[in-house]
């Protein structure tokens, strides 16, 4: 080997970064990190934009845990369709939850944030485009 040195750092950072994925639970799932304080005190909406905001390909399994709460507890019908929704996400929204979405994108009686939560969720592809990074975290802050 003409670089020992480097061959071992980098040998050495990859078994670090391997070992944190195995500990984190997340392994390569392509879900969400789900390093974030998701919790039922921040609020349904809340709770759901910062699952969006961290979102890869489909929610991890606690966020799964929380979106089911949400989706059973919610006194909103539009909450409980979004979290459905978002417990379905594989890659994209499936078509029978796009109709249920575009429902509320239409609903003039919907709240702004629900409104916005529900078209991020709609167009979605893998995951949020900077855009609705930006609208999610509006919700967030």
């Amino acid at each position: 080997m003409k670089y020992p040195s480097i061959t071992l750092s980098i040998a050495i950072l990859l078994l670090f970064a391997v070992s944190y994925n195995i500990t984190a639970g997340e392994g390569h799932n392509h879900g969400s990190s789900g390093h974030s304080s998701l919790d039922s005190a921040g609020g349904s909406m809340h709770n759901m934009a910062k699952i969006m905001m961290q979102l890869n390909h489909h929610p991890s399994s606690s966020e799964k845990k929380l979106l089911r709460k949400i989706a059973m507890n919610s006194q909103s019908a539009h909450e409980k369709t979004i979290a459905e929704a978002m417990l379905n996400l594989q890659h994209k929204a499936s078509s029978a939850d796009k109709a249920r979405l575009k429902e509320i994108m239409n609903d003039a009686n919907a709240s702004v944030s629900v409104k916005t939560l529900a078209e991020i969720v709609h167009n979605l592809s893998h995951k949020p485009s900077r855009g609705d990074k930006q609208r999610l975290q509006a919700m967030i802050d």
